[in-house]
Formats: C-alpha cells, sequence, structure tokens
C-alpha cells in the first residue's frame, strides 16, 4: 500500500504506517466481503521474482440469477517490477477467477489519477460505468 498511486490509500499509510494500514486493510476484507484464502494469489516472474499480487472477492448480498458479484479487492504490482505491464497478467488471472466462481460482474473501482491501472482496466476489456469500472462476462 505505501507505493500505492491511489490518492486514499497514500493518506491511510501516512495516518497510521504501512504495516498498520495493510492490516486494517486486509481485516476489513473478511468483514465486508466473502472468499477463499486460495483466492489471493502472488505472481512472480520466469525467474521467480515476486511481481505482484491478486485479491478477488465476492460481494455479500448481490446474487443475481444464481450468479454472485466480484470485485478485486486489492491488485499489487511491486514497486521495482512496475512499467512492465504486469498488471495486464494480474487483471486477467483476477478476472478469469471470479468467472470460474461464477459472477455475473466484476464491479471494481480506482482513483481517477491512477493512470497505469486505468490502462490496465482498458486493456483487459473493463468498461468504465460512471466512476467505478466493469467488465461484462
Amino acid at each position: 500500500m505505501s507505493s500505492s498511486l491511489d490518492r486514499s490509500e497514500q493518506k491511510v499509510v501516512r495516518e497510521l504506517g504501512a504495516d498498520k494500514a495493510a492490516s486494517e486493510f486486509i481485516g476489513q476484507a473478511s468483514k465486508d466481503f466473502d472468499y477463499e484464502p486460495q483466492w489471493w494469489q502472488l505472481s512472480y516472474n520466469s525467474t521467480g521474482e515476486l511481481v505482484g499480487f491478486i485479491q478477488p472477492v465476492l460481494y455479500r448480498g448481490c446474487r443475481k440469477d444464481n450468479l454472485e458479484e466480484g470485485t478485486i479487492y486489492y491488485i499489487g504490482v511491486v514497486p521495482k517490477q512496475g512499467g512492465k505491464r504486469y498488471i495486464y497478467d494480474l487483471l486477467c488471472q483476477a478476472t478469469y477467477l471470479l468467472q470460474k466462481i461464477g459472477v455475473w460482474r466484476v464491479f471494481c473501482d480506482t482513483d481517477i489519477l491512477n493512470t497505469p491501472m486505468i490502462r490496465g482496466f482498458q486493456d483487459v476489456g473493463y468498461h468504465q460505468f460512471s466512476s467505478p469500472w466493469q467488465r461484462p462476462l
């Protein structure tokens, strides 16, 4: 979170410190969303270096036609791996996992100034619907 381009996360890290901000953020996921621990994945490049992670989750109470509504609770690229287009692979994997689980929509958001994330959403096929981004399945 300390290297996030989202201003709201930068503010929380400034106020709480990186470790406490991350801990509280993870704890909040358990209260607000449904997920299985194996859905949260780390990603490595061909040389075994960590490049990023994904945390797909399901919204509670948003079931429609026997399918869930999902989101990518958090996604991140390790700072030294930035600019290598790993966000595309991470978004594809998170979207694939949510499709496999069975969702009717993936509903996401990002800071309007987080252009790498916005570009990633566009490249993977998400569409902007008002402020948040979503991908029809």
